[in-house]
């Protein structure tokens, strides 16, 4: 399947293959487990970090640790 997006991108699906966007294949090693402005985790880093305007909380799984802050990182 082939078709332009609204803002003119050219999307090329295929069951079981990688999708393709306007020539190039989707590198899904490069992206994160959430990225938001809110909600962010690397792949594998067991640690969430939560903002929302000079809040944040990071949950740390592998520390078994919450910690609340400012927004800096």
């Amino acid at each position: 399947m082939k078709f332009t997006t609204l803002r003119g991108k050219v999307l090329s699906l295929s069951y079981g293959k990688t999708p393709v966007v306007d020539g190039r294949k989707v590198d899904y090693k490069t992206w994160k487990l959430f990225e938001s402005p809110y909600l962010n985790a690397e792949l594998n880093s067991r640690r969430l970090v939560l903002t929302h305007g000079n809040l944040r909380r990071v949950l740390d799984a592998a520390a078994l640790t919450i910690t609340d802050g400012g927004s800096q990182p």
